[in-house]
């Protein structure tokens, strides 16, 4: 009879022992996935993050009543600090002498753009 309780008792430590190691394992594989969740999200950024915004150059020709602040604020975005900044970069990249221009001259100018060409 004590032998019957003795494997009784083992039997029921095994159980427990059995149970413990699995809900360690369920654990473990919960964190796991947190982990492996969280990183992988990060990595990947979310949607919620601006869009990237690719800068491109367009050729024009300089309209009757254009002036180089007229086109900064027809093709200038966000990108630039303000409007002088951006007439700045329109004027060296056109090499231009000063910021008169002339009705059909032609110009370079850059614009950013989310669609990537």
């Amino acid at each position: 009879m004590n032998r019957s309780k003795e494997n009784h008792k083992n039997k029921k430590r095994q159980r427990q022992l059995k149970r413990r190691i699995a809900i360690v394992f369920v654990l473990l594989a919960v964190v796991g996935g947190v982990i492996f969740g969280s990183v992988f999200v990060s990595a990947h950024g979310s949607s919620l993050e601006d869009p990237v915004n690719y800068k491109y150059y367009k050729n024009i020709e300089v309209m009757p009543g254009d002036s180089l602040w007229k086109l900064a604020g027809m093709y200038m975005s966000e990108e630039y600090d303000s409007r002088a900044a951006y007439i700045k970069e329109v004027v060296q990249i056109n090499q231009l002498t000063s910021h008169t221009i002339y009705d059909g001259q032609k110009l370079i100018v850059p614009y950013y753009d989310t669609d990537f060409r």
